[in-house]
């Protein structure tokens, strides 16, 4: 019982830690690409600009 209560937590901290972990690569990729848009074009675009 111990063996299989420390692999289902051993997974779930693989889990957590791939879910934070890609979403922080992706947030900090999206920023810089904000940053270069708006470097190369003046103004960044939003989803509310029309």
């Amino acid at each position: 019982m111990e063996t299989v209560i420390g692999s289902v937590s051993a997974n779930a901290q693989q889990v957590v830690g791939f879910f934070y972990g890609s979403s922080k690569g992706s947030e900090q990729k999206t920023n810089a690409m904000a940053i270069a848009f708006t470097q190369t074009f003046g103004a960044a675009v939003t989803s509310g600009d029309k």
